[in-house]
């Protein structure tokens, strides 16, 4: 169980990392899907360069993608890479 904790302005921190991790995740999906335009992908470069806490929630959502597919691997040799996705950590 998580608690969360009021930051300065009395939101609720834990409200805002998760709102960051599901940012990540929505572009990362939306990225994946393959029919992204020069536009949209430098929107989403543009939402990763707003703060470390984005750049690191998309790094983090690869990370856990990659490892769940290595998991999921009947080889390990076929296990995906992050070489194939941009890295922006």
């Amino acid at each position: 169980m998580t608690i969360s904790r009021p930051d300065d302005r009395g939101r609720h921190v834990q409200d805002a990392d998760e709102a960051i991790r599901e940012g990540a995740i929505r572009w990362l999906l939306w990225l994946r899907n393959g029919e992204v335009v020069a536009r949209e992908f430098d929107a989403f470069e543009r939402w990763c360069a707003q703060s470390v806490e984005h750049a690191e929630a998309v790094y983090d959502v690869m990370w856990l993608w990659a490892m769940l597919g290595m998991l999921g691997a009947s080889e390990p040799d076929s296990a995906p890479e992050l070489d194939g996705m941009p890295l922006v950590h």
